[in-house]
Parts: C-alpha cells; structure tokens; sequence
C-alpha cells in the first residue's frame, strides 16, 4: 500500500481548505452588502410626501435641456436650415442666391414662448425645492401653477415653430432660375464640386420638407406628464380634497321645505296639546284613587231610622 509523502498530504489539506474558504468569502460578501444596505439613510419624509413635485422638477428640467436642441427644421435644395425654440437657426447653404435681385427672403421664429417657458421651470423648480422645508400650501400652488405654465409655453412654442417651418425652408431654397445672379450661382456651385446643375430632365431630386424634430416632441410629453403629476398631487394634498368634487349638491326644493315645516309644526301642536290633558290626568287619578268617605248626613238619617236599635241596646226606644 502506497502511503502518502509530506508533500502530497500538505496538498490535499489545501484542496480541503479551497471549498470552506471560498464559503467564507462569499459570506463575508453578504455581510459586507448587507452592512452597506443597513447604512443608508431611509429616505426623508419630505421626499416621500413630496415624490411628484420632485418628478414634475425633474421633468421641467429635461424640458429646459431640451429647448436649446433643434425643433424643426428644414430641408430645402440649396441645404438644410433647423431652429430651436429659442428661435436660433443653424444654416447649412451654398448661398446660390447670393448675387440674386430677389432672394429669399429670411424669417425670425420667436422665442418668446421658450423664455416663459425657462422662467417657468426656474419658478417650478425653486419652490419645490423651497417647499420640502417650508410645508406650505401657497409654494404648492406655485409650483403646480408653474409647472402647468411651462406645458402651455411649450405647446405655444410648439405652435409658433411648426406655423415657420415653410418660411425656413424657403431661406434654403434655390431661389428663382431665371435670375442671373442665381444661374451664375449655380454653376460656380457645380464647378466647385459642391453640387450639380439642376438640368431640367436630367435627374430625379427630392428631399424631405420641413418637420418637427423628435426633441419637440419629446419636450411637450415630459411638459405634459410633469404637469400631470404636479396637479394630482396637489389636488390629493387639499383638505377633505375629495368632497370638493361633487358636481351637485342635495337640494330640497320649496315643496318639500314647505311640507317638512307644517309636518314640524303639527308635531308640535300635538305634542304642545298632550302635555297639558297629560297633566291633568295626572291630577285626576290621586281623586279617583281615594276611598269613598261615607257623609254625615246619610249616617244621621241611618241613625235617626224608626225601628232600629241602637247599638248597646236589648228593646226598642221608648220615646
């Protein structure tokens, strides 16, 4: 029988050793998450009560990112024009109608509704954060009102750009071809390899027209929920919010008001009679209560009868 060397009986004790210390590893693992999980602070009462102002906070601050990004934009033959809410263009144009007598002419989008709409989510913003300290219904009404402010400012903006996106994409078009100015235009634009000579027949062109961007659209949804989310929970945080909803409120009309009060007034009148016959009987029954009393004088005419004899006595009277 093969007996085990020194170096291989230290070997197998390590072999051993490997399972209950991987164990111990994966314990101390779970203990070390575990003490992780236990030192977080529970999340403030504030924040708990207050999660949808937060939400709609943070929901108008995607919108305010949002509004610096492209709104629309436009394609037209001699480039691409796009625009934020803000109403800053960014052009992109081999300006072929640069020596033309009538190019096209440009177009200011207004960014007045974007400039609410920022003054709004900064107003939104600070009394939500205002408000996780003070507990006060006035900064709820503010923040709500704002945020339902900032969806409307978006919505205008929304308007105001899609109501450009023609006049944007005129600033990039070719501009009239029997202008001189545009011809020559055109074939400098060929010659320098930026384009090619719009042949009448020669090719097919197209190019998508002016659209709204996915930003645009993204903003009015964030606007939108924020709102959303901001009016429930200033609706649920109201006093007795609940009974505030009822449309109509039970009414009694003047038939009924009239016939409640003469039924009232009857049961009074009954009640107001019983009391008084009530009394009286009750000063009545002592009397007929009483034993009847024999009067004096039925007994001195029973007494004063002939005939009879008086009690201790054996014969009749003799007067």
């Amino acid at each position: 029988m093969v007996q085990p060397t020194p170096w291989q009986a230290g070997k197998s004790d390590r072999q051993a050793d490997l399972p209950s210390r991987s164990k111990g590893r994966a314990t101390r693992r779970q203990i070390d998450v575990a003490q992780v999980l236990a030192s977080v602070p529970p999340l403030p009462a504030s924040f708990r009560k207050d999660w949808a102002y937060l939400c709609a906070a943070v929901g108008n601050v995607i919108v305010f990112y949002l509004l610096f990004k492209p709104w629309g934009v436009g394609n037209g033959p001699d480039g691409k024009i796009a625009t934020n809410a803000f109403g800053r263009l960014r052009v992109s144009t081999t300006l072929t109608s640069l020596w033309s007598g009538a190019p096209p002419t440009p177009t200011k989008v207004n960014g007045t509704w974007a400039v609410l709409a920022s003054v709004a989510i900064a107003v939104t913003v600070f009394s939500v954060l205002i408000n996780l300290q003070a507990r006060t219904e006035l900064l709820s009404r503010v923040a709500t009102g704002a945020t339902v402010a900032v969806a409307f400012f978006v919505v205008m903006a929304l308007v105001d750009i899609n109501s450009k996106l023609e006049a944007l994409r005129g600033m990039v078009s070719s501009g009239s071809h029997r202008d001189m100015g545009t011809q020559i235009g055109l074939i400098i634009r060929w010659a320098s390899g930026n384009g090619s000579y719009p042949m009448p027949g020669a090719r097919q062109y197209a190019w998508p027209t002016g659209t709204l961007t996915t930003e645009a659209w993204l903003a009015l949804a964030f606007a939108a929920v924020s709102a959303l989310v901001a009016l429930t929970q200033w609706v649920r945080g109201r006093p007795n919010g609940s009974h505030r909803w009822q449309w109509r409120l039970p009414v009694a009309t003047g038939s009924e008001s009239s016939e409640s009060d003469h039924a009232d007034q009857g049961s009074t009148a009954r009640t107001g009679k019983a009391e008084p016959e009530q009394a009286a009987a009750e000063q009545t029954k002592p009397e007929q209560t009483k034993p009847e009393q024999t009067k004096p004088e039925q007994a001195t005419a029973e007494q004063a009868k002939p005939g009879q004899a008086k009690p201790g006595q054996t014969g009749p009277d003799p007067s």
